[in-house]
């Protein structure tokens, strides 16, 4: 069975572009609510899941040196310290040479939008030179079609004459 907005198009176009200006405000107002969210989680050193975060997770912003020195030393001995300097200094290089290759990948990107540019301008001002001759050779096509308008336009006229001569003398053949 139908209903009053299935039998009326704009009522549903209408209902249509309500319901999609509810969604993109219902996206706005749950994105600003999401990052008000995280703001506060941060600022109060809670993790994702609401749970104070863990001062002792070296990967965490609440990550406190102190806490986790004094435990190293209470719970590990001499090896165990000098494999744990060996793993943060090994970790230390790799994120290092992870962060030296991101920056030459985002100079790469950047000196290649820049040639990039600097092509299209070229390309643009070559294109602004083409037109300009375009432009100019259309004018010089508008003059030439004017003059040949002009000299041609008394001897059009005549033969139009002529050939509405012409027709009439063949009905006339035609009719006797």
């Amino acid at each position: 069975m139908a209903t009053q907005t299935d039998s009326n198009p704009t009522a549903s176009a209408s209902t249509d572009q309500a319901n999609s200006k509810n969604d993109v405000f219902s996206a706005a107002l749950t994105s600003t609510r999401r990052r008000a969210k995280n703001l506060l989680r941060d600022y109060y050193g809670l993790g994702p899941d609401g749970k104070k975060a863990d001062p002792l997770d070296i990967d965490n912003s609440a990550f406190e040196v102190d806490s986790y020195f004094s435990k190293l030393l209470v719970e590990n001995n001499l090896s165990a310290l000098m494999q744990r300097d060996n793993d943060l200094s090994t970790e230390t290089r790799q994120l290092d040479g992870d962060m030296k290759t991101l920056v030459y990948e985002n100079y790469s990107r950047f000196i290649s939008a820049t040639d990039t540019i600097r092509k299209m301008k070229s390309d643009v001002e070559k294109m602004e030179s083409e037109m300009h001759e375009l432009t100019k050779s259309m004018a010089n096509i508008s003059e030439v079609c004017s003059s040949v308008n002009s000299a041609l336009g008394p001897k059009r006229e005549k033969i139009r004459q002529l050939t509405n001569t012409q027709n009439s003398l063949k009905r006339y053949q035609q009719s006797s």
